[in-house]
């Protein structure tokens, strides 16, 4: 995935082999904008016109592997993060998993959790900060599942960070009705999968999204 970013000019990157840190450069276009260098001498690899107005492009994979060096982070209207939160667990037939914490920090504008599971029914609930655990805390809400989703298109749901109805809340009937109603999440906050299968071990992957706008 990439991500966007306005940055000062001073940027800690990680030598992926000994993992100290190390100082990267930037240079300032002729708007006064500073942007990452390209390659470093290496003027072949550099367009002065078509390179200048870019900004810094990270790819990750589920961990960190650029530290920002100072404040003053502008982040563009689209930015996204996704992390892999578990990978290939085993759930037995009735049972449910662990909680899964969801590493959210509250700054998300949105956090929506998509899931991969090879077993049906199957029931998503989580949790809105206090105590208890509910298949209402996500948009839609996924109760007795009829369908496996596989990884290539998992099952999407916004996390509400609230309990609608619990809450004396209007249950909301339309994403834009969720999104309108949609809480920022606690660095507690988390969720379990049921497997309603009667016979057979379920076996899922979730991935979480997180959108600041």
């Amino acid at each position: 995935m990439e991500m966007s970013y306005i940055v000062n000019p001073k940027l800690i990157g990680r030598d992926p082999l000994t993992g100290d840190p190390v100082e990267l450069t930037a240079v300032q276009d002729n708007d006064g904008n500073w942007v990452l260098r390209t390659v470093d001498s290496a003027p072949f690899a550099y367009n002065v016109i078509a390179d200048a107005k870019r900004g810094l492009n990270v790819n990750v994979s589920g961990a960190e592997i650029f530290t920002l060096a100072t404040p003053g982070i502008v982040r563009t209207s689209r930015k996204r993060e996704i992390v892999k939160i578990a990978d290939n667990i085993s759930i037995l037939p009735g049972a449910s998993s662990a909680n899964i914490i969801m590493n959210c920090d509250g700054t998300e504008s949105e956090v929506w959790l998509a899931i991969s599971i090879n077993k049906f029914p199957w029931t998503l609930k989580g949790n809105n900060g206090f105590d208890g655990i509910w298949s209402t805390a996500f948009y839609p809400e996924r109760t007795s599942v009829g369908v496996v989703y596989p990884m290539t298109t998992p099952a999407s749901s916004l996390a509400l960070g609230v309990l609608p109805a619990a809450s004396g809340l209007p249950v909301p009937t339309t994403l834009t009705e969720a999104k309108a109603l949609a809480m920022p999440l606690n660095p507690t906050s988390f969720f379990n999968i049921t497997n309603g299968h009667a016979t057979d071990t379920a076996t899922v992957t979730a991935w979480c999204t997180k959108v600041w706008r």
